[in-house]
């Protein structure tokens, strides 16, 4: 089990890399907690465990989780604003 204080470093990090949306930070700050607990089982320190999740999950950073969140986020809005322009344009 994670301590306050190592959730805390986790999510700082997260948030230092550059993620705004908080939902994604929630979600992240999940999915590297879980990974690092399963990797500190069998008797792994937090750091090395930290080191290794960061790798393992965002081998290329953070950042390019949130670009791709709001690319598929504007993608959604644009595709409809596309059929919107073309249904008026067929009518």
């Amino acid at each position: 089990m994670l301590s306050d204080e190592q959730v805390d470093i986790i999510l700082q990090r997260i948030i230092n890399d550059g993620v705004a949306n908080v939902s994604l930070q929630n979600d992240l700050l999940d999915h590297y907690c879980c990974f690092i607990e399963a990797d500190m089982q069998p008797g792994n320190n937090f750091e090395t465990a930290y080191d290794k999740a960061f790798q393992a999950i965002t081998p290329n950073g953070m950042y390019e989780i949130q670009e791709e969140l709001n690319f598929l986020l504007t993608f959604k809005k644009q595709t409809n604003m596309i059929r919107v322009i073309y249904g008026f344009g067929f009518l």
